[in-house]
């Protein structure tokens, strides 16, 4: 297909050679005439007559529309009228680039020409200690941070597209992997928030703004300030005595935006704080929070944005949003897609939270939104995975509602994927009828825990968890392959294959033991023998997927984790045929009882449960 474009298409023409290979057209003086139009208030797609039109507002816009009319081309469509509205003025995605994954820059320019052609306006780069500070060489030290000329070649490539990239940095908790050296010391509160009041914390500070100042374009920051859970109880306490919580996070807010103002950046911050130090259990959603007036009239010109990947009843954020208007500053969102939690990204919870707070937005006037995508502590979850959710969020940019079949036509038609196959990617989307809570991290549990200790196999025992994966795995091997992609499910596919194995194979031992069955227990190791050799193909696979994505550094934890379940499985071996050719006379873990994980609260009815840290599933000592 070849494209000649006219008209107002000078700020376009960059963006639309990059993106000509990936939706398949040449551009050409020869080709289909596409006439471009800026300084619209609306997106319009038409054809007429063999000719064509793009007119659009913001230059995002216009991708969006370039691969509306690439596919209507394709497909033969001759005359054609569509118009789109943005519901939105900000509609982005928030890449976690943090939790030991650092996406390499070239994945994160190649994800900005995807969201662009979802025709998304804005993204933020959420780096704690990942970017690199002069004068600081331990700040971000083996951590992949990124230098300034990374930061402002990934600026510079999303400016092509009309995406604003704005910095998400952190300057008050949530600092634990630079705090942990020995030049933070002096400004250390506690493991993982900055000492408030201390001169250095606002020298450090400094230097961190004006280092995103100089590499991004953008005025706007998110200055974080989230999970402060213990500000002034540290360092703090011993060096000054017991002070009220709001005054302290006041303060230094007020010394914060100072610094913004000094280098002209708009700042905004996660407003959880003044909703937890109001609740008496320390929650952020708590209906009871009653903030004074005083706080209000103390809180400096920041925009305030309200989080929330949990609920999913458009009644709570209607109040959460009204709440958060009353600190009187403007209310940004930012919703979430579930990458976090487990072994596959969670669409089930995504689509349950996303549509009933994008609605509360439209109807609360919420002009700025984002999904952030969060990792976990180790980024088992490829970022690629979390595409689909970002087509959400872009739908319902432009539309004031979308079923199924429209985010699938428009995920094909801007990503070129699968709809289905992207959903397959999911490990925990068990029927909620099964779950003690709404989110579980069965994956996690099933891969990580350890097949001797079994603490995972009272509440699996009742779950027909071969089913399960037995059914996703006929269904991956169904789903046509997903070009650049395919390397994802290709992993996939293993992971979903381990757990399969060993989702019963503690439960299958432990019975045979009890039962004295030196028989069975000799038909187990085959196929103990056989995980081994799977787990290995799978952690290989994982790395695969690590290196494509993302910088080495931090790659280090998987390795750990998935070569931890071969050695576990190593000993298993080892003691359980020890057993079996009677050296020892019994094998003390499958003595122990088998209790509920999470205490007896948790029924055989709903026994699947969220477990949280890697830690926690595949230990109990420490």
């Amino acid at each position: 297909m070849q494209l000649c474009f006219q008209g107002n298409a000078d700020e376009i023409m960059k963006g639309v050679r990059i993106l000509s290979s990936q939706l398949g057209y040449a551009v050409s003086e020869e080709g289909h005439r596409v006439y471009v139009e800026s300084g619209k208030d609306h997106l319009q797609v038409s054809g007429k007559n063999g000719e064509y039109l793009i007119s659009y507002g913001e230059k995002a816009e216009f991708f969006r529309g370039l691969a509306t009319l690439v596919d209507k081309i394709k497909k033969g469509d001759k005359d054609f009228n569509i118009i789109e509205k943005k519901q939105f003025d900000t509609c982005g995605v928030m890449l976690d680039v943090s939790r030991n994954a650092v996406l390499r820059p070239d994945a994160v320019k190649d994800i900005l020409g995807k969201i662009a052609l979802m025709g998304m306006n804005m993204a933020m780069l959420y780096t704690e200690d990942t970017y690199k500070i002069d004068g600081y060489p331990y700040f971000g030290y083996m951590r992949g941070a990124y230098t300034k000329e990374e930061l402002k070649e990934m600026d510079s490539y999303a400016g092509i597209f009309g995406i604003e990239l704005i910095p998400c940095i952190q300057t008050l908790a949530h600092l634990t992997t630079t705090l942990r050296w020995q030049y933070a010391d002096c400004m250390k509160d506690t493991n993982d928030i900055l000492l408030i009041d201390e001169p250095e914390t606002y020298r450090f500070i400094d230097k961190m703004i004006g280092t995103v100042r100089e590499c991004y374009t953008t005025k706007r920051i998110h200055i974080g300030m989230d999970e402060a859970h213990m500000v002034g109880l540290g360092k703090y306490l011993q060096l000054h005595g017991y002070e009220n919580r709001y005054d302290l996070l006041l303060r230094h807010l007020r010394k914060v935006t100072e610094i913004t103002k000094k280098y002209n950046m708009e700042p905004m911050m996660w407003n959880d704080m003044f909703f937890r130090l109001a609740s008496k259990t320390n929650s952020y959603y708590d209906p009871q929070v009653d903030i004074s007036r005083d706080i209000v009239d103390r809180i400096p010109d920041i925009s305030m944005v309200y989080w929330d990947y949990y609920n999913e009843d458009i009644d709570t954020y209607n109040a959460m949003i009204e709440k958060s208007k009353t600190l009187g500053r403007e209310v940004i969102f930012a919703g979430g897609v579930w990458a976090w939690q487990s072994m596959g990204i969670n669409y089930k919870k995504t689509f349950a939270s996303t549509v009933p707070a994008l609605k509360a937005c439209r109807q609360q006037g919420i002009k700025h939104v984002f999904a952030t995508v969060w990792q976990n502590e180790c980024s088992e979850v490829s970022m690629y995975s979390a595409l689909l959710g970002l087509q959400l969020f872009a739908e319902y940019n432009y539309h004031e509602n979308v079923d199924a079949s429209d985010l699938r036509e428009r995920f094909q038609v801007c990503t070129g994927f699968d709809m289905d196959a992207f959903l397959l990617l999911q490990t925990d989307d068990f029927d909620r009828d099964v779950c003690h809570h709404n989110t579980v991290d069965v994956a996690k549990q099933v891969l990580f825990q350890d097949i001797l200790q079994g603490l995972f196999d009272k509440n699996l025992e009742s779950v027909d968890l071969y089913s399960f994966y037995q059914g996703k795995q006929k269904r991956l091997s169904e789903i046509a392959g997903q070009g650049e992609l395919e390397y994802l499910f290709q992993y996939q596919r293993q992971l979903i294959k381990v757990l399969k194995i060993k989702c019963n194979l503690g439960i299958a031992i432990a019975k045979a033991y009890r039962e004295q069955n030196r028989e069975e227990l000799e038909k187990q190791l085959g196929i103990l023998l056989n995980l081994k050799e799977e787990v290995h193909t799978l952690k290989e696979l994982a790395m695969q997927v690590w290196y494509k994505n993302n910088k080495p550094f931090g790659s280090e934890s998987l390795d750990l984790k998935l070569g931890g379940v071969v050695a576990r499985i190593d000993t298993a071996i080892k003691r359980i045929s020890m057993y079996v050719d009677h050296k020892i006379d019994k094998i003390e873990e499958l003595e122990e009882e088998r209790l509920m994980y999470k205490g007896q609260d948790v029924s055989g009815n709903k026994p699947l449960v969220n477990a949280g840290r890697y830690a926690q599933i595949s230990r109990v000592s420490v």
